[in-house]
Order: structure tokens, then sequence, then C-alpha cells
């Protein structure tokens, strides 16, 4: 981290989950640089960088995830398969689990307009960290089917200009036909 190196070994039998402490860093405002780099093979799934308020001392992890703070209330409704309207009574930013599949083009959107992004949690669901408190509606929508609406759209007008000229009477097909002909013989002639 910037110029500080922290080592942990992460060579033990053990296949299951396990978290690595690597102590406690002081940084000052502003950016900085985090870089992870292994020897060997390390399957590594999730870095957690974590505040400790007030310069509290955090010794276990278990202390990083412990609250006291009332959990959100949360009620949903389901509009369609691709669209959920949230209403939301919180007392500090939260993640909102989604337990649809995770897919980049889930979205959710706060009455004032803020968009938040989905994060993949537990490598399998969307999450959405809300960064608001108090009482508030959110819209929870899968954008990628603007593009299918989109598409069928474009379907249905090709299919109706493909199958028109099928459905139309021959008469009525063979008079327009004229009628344009005449048009264009007319233009031709004053040019």
């Amino acid at each position: 981290m910037d110029d500080k190196v922290l080592n942990a070994s992460c060579y033990t039998e053990n296949q299951g989950f396990e978290w690595l402490n690597l102590g406690s860093v002081y940084l000052s405002e502003g950016a900085h640089e985090i870089g992870v780099g292994a020897e060997g093979y390390v399957e590594l799934d999730l870095i957690a960088v974590a505040s400790a308020k007030n310069g509290k001392q955090l010794n276990s992890l278990g202390e990083l995830f412990q609250g006291s703070f009332e959990k959100p209330t949360v009620n949903s409704e389901k509009l369609n398969p691709c669209e959920y309207k949230v209403h939301v009574k919180a007392e500090e930013p939260f993640i909102l689990v989604f337990s649809d599949a995770y897919h980049p083009l889930w979205g959710a959107m706060l009455d004032d307009g803020t968009e938040v992004k989905p994060v993949n949690l537990y490598h399998i669901v969307n999450g959405f960290f809300i960064n608001g408190t108090g009482e508030f509606n959110l819209t929870v929508r899968f954008i990628g089917q603007d593009y299918v609406d989109l598409g069928f759209k474009i379907s249905l007008v090709t299919f109706i200009l493909v199958l028109g000229p099928l459905v139309i009477p021959e008469r009525t097909y063979l008079r327009v036909r004229k009628r344009l002909a005449n048009l264009k013989r007319a233009i031709y002639r004053r040019f």
C-alpha cells in the first residue's frame, strides 16, 4: 500500500475460505495505491479495506462487521419480472441484497435521480450500496429489458412491412402501383 509492504502467508492445507488480517495501516486523506502480489498459485476472491472510526483498533474481522444500528426496513413490490418498487427506512447506509442472479445491467434508481450500479455479492447475487438514510423509495430494474423491447418493436415493424404486400388485395396493389408510375412520369417530365 503506497510504499508500505504487508506480507501474509497463505500456504495452508485448508482448502476452504480464509480471511487474512494484514494489520492496521494509517493513511492520510487523499488517493492511495493498493497492490496485491503472490508467489505461486493463490486464489484471491475478495479484498476488504475497512476504516476504523475514531481511531478504534480492530482486533478481529468479527469486530469489523458488528453493527449497533437498526437493520433497515425494506418493503418491495414486484411490478413485473424486470422491475421492482422498493420502500426503505434506514438509519445508516446499507447494502440492498437483490436475490436475482447477478447481471451488470440491473440498476437501482433513487427517487432523487441517483443511479446505483450493482455489485456482485457472493459470486451470484446483485447488491446495491445505498448511501442514504431516512425513509425513501427506489426502483430496481433490469435495463437490458429496454433492448429486448426495442428489438421486439423493430421485429414487429419489419413483420408488418413484409406481410403487408401479401395481405393487400391485388387490385389495390395494382392501382397503387399505377399511381406511383404516373407520379414518377410526371416528375420526369418536369425535369
